[in-house]
């Protein structure tokens, strides 16, 4: 999926034997990508705390998966009242990492591969229900 984001103009998603999207990466990312992902690396014991961070820096923001002090979160684009004003955000997360001994964290644009994963479930859900 990464080479088809670098090299690709435009792209095409098939899921149930059909196509469902057909865009540029950057459009199906917009459209169907659900946002951003937040990413923590820290101490099991102040994964709490830095959920709490995460949904105070972004209400919408939910568990996406969690595992020994490792968390990942979705976050809806614009769902915040707009763009996400970025260095806020990692002055707050730089003010918590001692605090809630954060080894890393990460912001980063959703994948073309959790675009594809979208657009399945979607038909996928779409097929259960008819």
């Amino acid at each position: 999926m990464e080479e088809a984001d670098a090299l690709s103009q435009r792209i095409g998603i098939m899921a149930g034997g059909r196509l469902q999207v057909i865009g540029s990466p950057q459009h199906l990312k917009s459209r169907h990508g659900g946002g951003y992902r937040v990413e923590l690396k820290g101490a099991p014991e102040t994964a709490g705390g830095a959920a709490a961070l995460v949904a105070r820096l972004f209400p919408s923001s939910h568990l996406v998966e969690s595992h020994c002090g490792h968390q990942t979160f979705e976050v809806e684009a614009g769902a915040e009242g707009g763009a996400v004003k970025l260095g806020a955000v990692f002055r707050a997360l730089e003010a918590a990492a001692a605090e809630l001994r954060l080894e890393s964290y990460a912001l980063s644009q959703t994948t073309l591969e959790q675009v594809f994963l979208n657009i399945a479930a979607r038909q996928e859900e779409q097929g259960v229900a008819a």
